[in-house]
């Protein structure tokens, strides 16, 4: 059985002294994080397509990554468009990436794990997490419905 999340504490980092392009790189994830935890309803869609990919040993081991690593690990792989291998390796070496994903104390999944939970994620599973960003959106005036 795969756990939805768990709780770990928000990403905090200092940019202090960092290049305004790190800090606006940083930034953008940011946003990112705060849209996914204020839309709790994109995580269950995503989680429902998983549970199918684990459904657990016969002595109830659950998956070592909750959905919510997966699905911010894939976010990753999509906002740098990088391959799956490339995007491991990307969020492994990067102490921010792994906050991001909320898997800073876990070591970083298979790149050929992480594409099977990409093709188990259904189409209608994705444009029902684009119609939940884009209502977000409207409502927070960051999107124009016409």
């Amino acid at each position: 059985m795969r756990r939805k999340q768990e709780a770990v504490l928000c990403f905090e980092s200092n940019d202090d002294g960092l290049p305004k392009v790190v800090r606006k790189y940083r930034a953008r994830y940011r946003v990112i994080s705060q849209v996914l935890d204020r839309n709790a309803e994109i995580l269950t869609a995503v989680h429902d397509d998983l549970q199918k990919l684990s459904e657990g040993d016969s002595q109830g081991r659950e998956g070592d990554f909750t959905s919510e690593n997966i699905l911010r690990a894939l976010i990753v792989q999509d906002m740098e468009g990088l391959p799956f291998r490339e995007a491991v390796i990307r969020i492994g070496g990067d102490g921010f990436l792994q906050d991001f994903a909320r898997m800073r104390k876990k070591a970083v999944m298979d790149f050929t794990f992480l594409d099977k939970c990409f093709l188990v994620i259904r189409p209608e599973t994705w444009r029902r997490v684009n119609e939940l960003l884009g209502r977000y959106g409207v409502g927070q005036g960051a999107v124009n419905p016409k």
